[in-house]
């Protein structure tokens, strides 16, 4: 062997065995995985949302209604009040309620006219 030419060991590639050609494999797979996922969460993340609040103006009234949590509140004035607040439960429907009962009077009957 000379000099100048290199050995047969050293330009053929090392061998790898199973288990490295395995775990390099498994590496890559969950490397995968890991960007994937990160990619959809910030997709997920950067979509555009509804908006957050509606608000209706009247009669120099407004009333804010916030869509994520279901608080409203009305404002007039410069004063604002909450009326609704977040888990707070609605009337199914907006039917008076009966009006208490009164005691009926007996009527006095008319005096009679005084006789002359």
């Amino acid at each position: 062997m000379s000099l100048n030419q290199p050995d047969d060991r050293e330009t053929r590639p090392a061998e790898t065995s199973l288990s490295d050609l395995a775990e390099s494999a498994l590496r890559k797979i969950v490397t995968a995985i890991v960007l994937s996922g990160g990619i959809v969460a910030l997709a997920i993340y950067a979509r555009p949302a509804p908006p957050r609040y509606q608000a209706i103006v009247g009669d120099g009234r407004i009333v804010r209604i916030d869509t994520r949590t279901g608080t409203v509140i009305a404002c007039e004035e410069n004063r604002c009040m909450q009326i609704v607040r977040r888990g707070q439960d609605l009337e199914r429907s907006l039917t008076r309620a009966p009006a208490p009962k009164q005691e009926i009077q007996p009527r006095e009957a008319p005096a009679a006219p005084a006789a002359r």
